[in-house]
């Protein structure tokens, strides 16, 4: 038997999925840069990657795919940091 309080959760479980599908998804991990803003070399390979400099936090929109995670490590001039995200 489910609390009352409990709908919600299946609520936010629902809105998760279908953000997958859609790719609205966003995930964000800590992360500092060495520039205010990532450089267009990496954004031209994802244009889903952002960094938030005030926060130091490295985010995405919509699945990382194996390949992507490929192209972004590859990038040339990428931090070891960058890379093992």
């Amino acid at each position: 038997m489910l609390a009352p309080d409990d709908t919600g959760f299946t609520d936010r479980r629902q809105r998760r999925f279908f953000a997958l599908l859609d790719d609205t998804l966003v995930v964000d991990v800590a992360y500092t840069h060495s520039a205010p803003a990532l450089e267009s070399a990496i954004t031209d390979v994802d244009p889903g990657i952002a960094y938030d400099d005030f926060r130091h936090r490295l985010s995405h929109r919509g699945l990382v795919t194996e390949a992507m995670q490929t192209a972004l490590k590859n990038v040339g001039g990428v931090s070891n940091d960058f890379r093992v995200l």
